[in-house]
């Protein structure tokens, strides 16, 4: 089977080879010997409009040009596509791609760092890692439900300690733990589809990490709001979301814990809450839709008018002229 390679680099600006904010991202598809790029840097307002170099860097660090991109109000696109070594690089191949950059000037630059597979002397390390924390079959013998293990071959022992303990007549439940109990019941089985349904989206989608930490969201278009409840499906005619789509070609859906949004409850909120307590809260947190954008008071101020209650960004600090997302709570 090729090797088949879908991912999202996301872009830094640079000044002085030090971190300013973030600058955007870069999507890679790669499957076999054919490969596409496509590059949308954003939040960069303070450049001038022009044409900017874009290089492609191997893993030791030698540059190629590749292209070029032009910046218009901060933001651009660059695409580019096909097969075998990457044209300009000399017959540099994908694989061997370490980074992407954007040459601003002599000390500043936006970079997206990557490597599309490991090197083979890693994947002979992550073998033998893996191989070494795997049990032997003869070493081991499952037991009992719990899938506890034993190496001692007192399995008979163990497993007779196990049928005593299950004779023993267990204590009637009062009709309020009857109760109680088929509750909780319920709220697993809805959390259980819930996250089913989190887990298919997440293997249809592209999946992003926007705030460049560990939450997970998947990145969509309007045409794909058919993935949501029917009271929300009409989003997709949403003026200020329509508007941040066209500006950034991308809209994002994810999970949200409500302490991290410092999102303020509305009253339509808490009518959402009581009567869905159990579709998308507890441990897996909310379910929000993020609307790309740059964050002003006055922007926050439409975003509102909106319906997004909350602007989420890298460094989870709202500042003028700070790229990040607006967000509102959603159903699935």
């Amino acid at each position: 089977m090729a090797d088949y390679l879908k991912k999202v680099i996301y872009l830094s600006y640079l000044e002085q080879g030090n971190k300013v904010r973030s600058a955007g991202f870069i999507k890679v598809e790669i499957s076999g010997d054919k490969w596409a790029f496509h590059m949308h840097v954003s939040g960069m307002t303070e450049l001038p409009e022009k044409k900017y170099d874009i290089y492609v860097a191997n893993i030791k660090g030698k540059e190629y040009g590749i292209g070029n991109i032009f910046l218009h109000k901060g933001s651009g696109e660059w695409k580019e596509s096909g097969a075998g070594a990457i044209p300009g690089a000399e017959g540099l191949a994908v694989r061997e791609v370490g980074g992407f950059r954007i040459k601003i000037s002599a000390t500043e630059m936006i970079e997206g760092k990557f490597q599309a597979f490991p090197a083979a002397e890693e994947k002979r390390e992550i073998y033998a890692a893996e191989k070494k924390g795997r049990p032997e079959r003869n070493e081991s013998r499952l037991l009992g439900k719990g899938g506890s293990f034993s190496k001692n071959g007192n399995g008979h022992k163990e497993e007779k300690v196990i049928k005593e303990e299950r004779q023993i007549e267990p204590k009637k439940k009062t009709n309020r733990e009857v109760l109680d109990g088929n509750r909780e019941k319920e709220v697993k089985i809805e959390e259980i589809i819930l996250n089913d349904k989190w887990e298919q989206l997440c293997g249809m989608y592209p999946v992003v990490h926007p705030y460049e930490d560990e939450r997970e969201y998947i990145s969509i278009q309007p045409k794909d709001f058919v993935i949501m409840t029917g009271d929300y499906q009409h989003l997709a005619n949403n003026s200020f979301l329509l508007h941040g789509f066209y500006n950034y070609r991308h809209i994002v859906l994810g999970r949200e814990p409500v302490e991290e949004t410092g999102a303020e409850k509305t009253q339509n909120d808490r009518k959402m809450e009581r009567g869905n307590s159990t579709e998308n809260k507890g441990a897996y947190g909310d379910f929000f839709l993020g609307v790309p954008g740059v964050y002003y008071e006055r922007e926050k101020m439409v975003a509102l008018m909106f319906g997004f209650e909350a602007f989420e960004c890298c460094g989870g600090k709202a500042e003028p002229g700070k790229f990040g997302y607006y967000l509102r709570r959603v159903r699935i």
